[in-house]
């Protein structure tokens, strides 16, 4: 299976026990050279959609990236923590980065933040499961606290 279709088993909720291909996808997504060259990749998309327009390279929506740069940030801080985070938001995050017919590329701000907040929940539902991190506490089982003292309030989804 490729990189691609691993994801969507990952956002699938595939059981990684029951797949070589899933454990070792999920072990990728979740290594901290991986999350460190996605967080990477959000700052680069940030600082294209802020640059000189190109014609020899594809170039994020301009407006809906710049628009939505602190969120983009955030996702990019929460990366490089040593706290633990979803496989599932890093699927997520590596699908929105890498669809060129996404909102990224293609879409407006509305629909780009909305993505961004379903990403960010999903890797922040990886710390509550952790809930041994430091510097992070669970309240009530639908908030996290994060280090720098934000709060992400976490969705329950019914699959």
């Amino acid at each position: 299976m490729r990189g691609q279709a691993l994801d969507g088993a990952v956002l699938a909720g595939a059981d990684a026990s029951r797949s070589r291909a899933v454990r070792a996808r999920i072990e990728l997504l979740s290594s901290p050279r991986h999350r460190e060259r996605l967080a990477d990749s959000i700052d680069g998309l940030v600082a294209a959609a802020g640059g000189p327009v190109s014609r020899v390279r594809v170039v994020p929506a301009r407006e809906p990236v710049l628009a939505n740069a602190r969120g983009l940030h955030d996702l990019a801080q929460l990366l490089r923590a040593p706290a633990p985070v979803a496989p599932r938001g890093l699927a997520a995050l590596t699908s929105l980065l890498s669809d060129g017919t996404g909102p990224v590329f293609h879409g407006d701000a509305v629909t780009l933040g909305e993505r961004i907040d379903e990403v960010s929940s999903a890797l922040a539902s990886g710390r509550a499961r952790a809930c041994a991190s430091p510097g992070a506490a669970v309240v009530h089982g639908t908030s996290l606290r994060l280090r720098d003292g934000r709060w992400v309030h976490l969705r329950h989804d019914s699959a």
